[in-house]
């Protein structure tokens, strides 16, 4: 399970995702980039679910859409429309599991961040949620409270340290052996000049609830 965290701020929006990747759905396989910056969008995009379904999502949302506004308009729409069109692909893989998440800079409100999902299980499906400040994925009630424990006095996303606020979120993520999070931390930064990414964070030990041999 891919963590996708969104801090959103007065003059930018910062998304954080770690890099591991999963086999058969439960045995790390690799550490890879999640999070793909979209320039002419002024946008991160990054979904959670199956690797493979990734181009093609991608795909239908960047080549139909020519503003941030825009792609939160259609996303819901275009998101169903490559699902459709993967099912050709991946035959007998059933409706993925997918969660997609964009964080970037509104041509009306400034910094914004949003997620559609294909299931649920998750949210409300083919619906574009619109993010508070700080957003988590995975969140189960335990991470929430871990949360809210760490973080009570907290009003305002201008308030936290992207870098700092990312790797301590995705460690709390972590501790839950069912997420198999792990790898490294990449913070993705929207700002109305453009889009900066970085590893503000490695981890060198096993991910927690998998086998050393297998990491």
């Amino acid at each position: 399970m891919t963590a996708i965290n969104v801090i959103k701020q007065s003059d930018s929006v910062h998304m954080l995702t770690d890099g591991a990747t999963c086999r058969d759905g439960s045995r790390y396989a690799a550490s890879t980039c999640k999070a793909f910056p979209v320039p002419h969008l002024n946008a991160v995009i990054a979904t959670s679910g199956s690797l493979m379904w990734s181009p093609l999502i991608l795909s239908n949302l960047l080549l139909s859409v020519t503003t941030y506004d825009e792609l939160k308009q259609w996303a819901p729409t275009l998101l169903q429309k490559a699902v459709v069109e993967a099912s050709q692909v991946f035959i007998g893989e059933g409706t993925p599991e997918v969660l997609l998440v964009v964080a970037g800079i509104s041509e009306t409100t400034g910094p914004d961040a949003f997620s559609v999902t294909t299931c649920e299980r998750i949210a409300e499906p083919w619906v574009a949620l619109t993010h508070g400040d700080c957003s988590l994925w995975p969140s189960t009630p335990e991470i929430q409270a871990e949360f809210r424990e760490a973080y009570g006095d907290v009003t305002s996303g201008d308030e936290l340290d992207p870098a700092r606020w990312g790797v301590r979120a995705i460690e709390m993520q972590r501790r839950h052996p069912e997420a198999i999070i792990g790898g490294f931390v990449q913070l993705s930064s929207v700002t109305r000049d453009g889009i900066s990414t970085r590893i503000v964070h490695r981890w060198d030990e096993p991910i927690v609830g998998v086998h050393a041999d297998a990491a």
